[in-house]
């Protein structure tokens, strides 16, 4: 059935972002081929039941805080990329990407990702660096596609200039990097963290 497709291609999609993360954490090189393959899977159950993957992910996903946004991400980008009118291999990147938004966040100390309160300067910047760190590990895993990249690299940034790394403005982000940033927003605003409910 179209819910055990979409089951099977979440638990696979699930244990290659493991595998990277696990690479991530213990070298900081990552290979995208495992993931890349199980994306596949995702997008497709999703283009052929685009209910399933949500629903699944709001009620049958017990992984931990950064899996579960991860996971999230992929598919909200999806179905975002989906709604815009990109093709199918546009579509396969943007999956990427919001798989990976986050995958610069295994250089930053647990201590400062879990504190309930404000940041120092210090602690904001290892955050804030998360973004060059995880497009670098891309990068060096392989040529990365422009709406990758984009997304990656612009996932933080804000149409009034008020994001991060680069502060750019209005037009001049790209469309990727505007959904990743809608997508990356909205999937936070479902979680309980701890410091607001979802």
């Amino acid at each position: 059935s179209g819910l055990d497709r979409s089951r099977h291609a979440l638990h696979a999609t699930s244990h290659a972002l493991d595998a990277v993360v696990r690479e991530a954490r213990r070298s900081a090189q990552i290979t995208l081929t495992a993931p890349r393959a199980a994306l596949k899977e995702l997008v497709s159950s999703l283009l052929a039941d685009p209910d399933a993957l949500p629903w699944l992910v709001a009620t049958e996903l017990h992984v931990g805080f950064l899996y579960r946004r991860a996971l999230g991400s992929a598919v909200l980008m999806t179905i975002a990329g989906h709604r815009a009118g990109f093709e199918r291999e546009v579509l396969d990147e943007l999956a990427l990407a919001g798989l990976l938004l986050d995958i610069g966040k295994v250089s930053v100390p647990i201590t400062i990702l879990a504190k309930p309160g404000r940041l120092t300067d210090t602690e904001r910047h290892f955050i804030t660096r998360h973004v060059r760190r995880g497009l670098y590990m891309v990068r060096a895993a392989e040529a990365i596609s422009e709406p990758l990249e984009e997304a990656l690299l612009g996932h933080h940034e804000r149409l009034d200039g008020s994001g991060y790394p680069r502060g750019i403005r209005g037009t001049h982000l790209p469309l990727a990097a505007r959904l990743a940033g809608i997508v990356d927003t909205y999937d936070a605003l479902l979680q309980d963290k701890s410091y607001s409910p979802a």
